[in-house]
């Protein structure tokens, strides 16, 4: 589930999620991924080692927005301390899906969890463009396209793995898969080849 921010965190965080191993956090420029593992040093001294990788959208739509969408779970209040002493956040609910809307123009981000991982579609509406969207991995060490389509995003804890890319096209109610693959486009930065598809609807 995404519980969305109404103070309890950085402002910068529309809605946070954790799963197994990684913290993950949305925000109005894609989403942040805190990876990390516990280390056993000796029976009393176990240590977490972490990395801060953000999956960010270059050269955004200035107006986009973000929503939560089917909202489940309790609502959670916090507790906040700081210097002025302390404050209680209230009401913040958890959602099954976190969108950014029109990310670009006609283009919506979805993040929703699936099989204990987080997983993210890119939803382009009729006539508009998907070669817009490149994303940028922020804080890796580099980015690289496997020739099965797999993207290993290479981080200073590891790598961090993208893979199962599908894109489909609605044509009346069915789905019409479209060949898509990553594409790189920069030493961190990587955009998406489509094969041919209707762009009108």
């Amino acid at each position: 589930l995404f519980l969305e921010n109404k103070g309890q965190w950085n402002p910068q965080a529309l809605f946070g999620a954790r799963t197994p191993g990684l913290n993950f956090w949305v925000t109005r420029d894609g989403v942040v991924m805190d990876s990390y593992q516990d280390i056993e040093y000796g029976p009393e001294d176990i240590r977490r080692i972490g990395t801060v990788t953000a999956m960010e959208f270059v050269n955004p739509n200035p107006s986009r927005s973000s929503v939560g969408v089917a909202p489940s779970g309790p609502i959670t209040d916090f507790l906040r301390t700081g210097n002025s002493g302390r404050s209680r956040v209230r009401a913040a609910t958890s959602f099954r899906e976190a969108y950014l809307k029109n990310v670009y123009p006609g283009i919506d981000f979805r993040n929703y969890i699936e099989k204990s991982q987080p997983r993210y579609d890119l939803i382009v509406a009729a006539g508009a463009d998907p070669r817009q969207i490149v994303l940028n991995f922020k804080g890796s060490n580099g980015v690289e396209v496997k020739p099965d389509g797999e993207l290993l995003i290479y981080t200073s804890n590891g790598i961090l793995r993208q893979k199962g890319l599908y894109a489909y096209q609605n044509m009346r109610g069915r789905e019409m898969p479209v060949a898509v693959r990553f594409a790189k486009v920069g030493p961190t930065k990587v955009g998406f080849a489509l094969g041919s598809y209707d762009r009108t609807k």
